[in-house]
């Protein structure tokens, strides 16, 4: 039988992963890995709380469409934005 995969969560070794990773540029380039959320809106909203102590560019990542989004200090958004 074929597992059935929900669309708002992957599921890796019987754990549920929120769809969306959020990682922080730094200085010299590498990201950092910081959260996750089950949407593209949550996401944003958790950049805007981390942007508070730790200022710069994030990027967020899509587990399910494999498309990122790189929201910089600014607030601008450079990449995919659908929901």
């Amino acid at each position: 039988m074929i597992p059935v995969v929900q669309p708002r969560m992957l599921q890796a070794n019987s754990v549920m992963l929120p769809p969306f990773d959020i990682f922080r540029i730094e200085n010299d380039g590498h990201l950092a890995w910081k959260d996750t959320a089950e949407t593209l809106d949550l996401a944003r909203l958790r950049i805007k709380i981390l942007m508070v102590s730790q200022p710069g560019d994030f990027v967020i990542y899509s587990q399910q469409t494999e498309h990122k989004t790189v929201v910089k200090a600014d607030g601008s958004i450079i990449g995919p934005t659908e929901k």
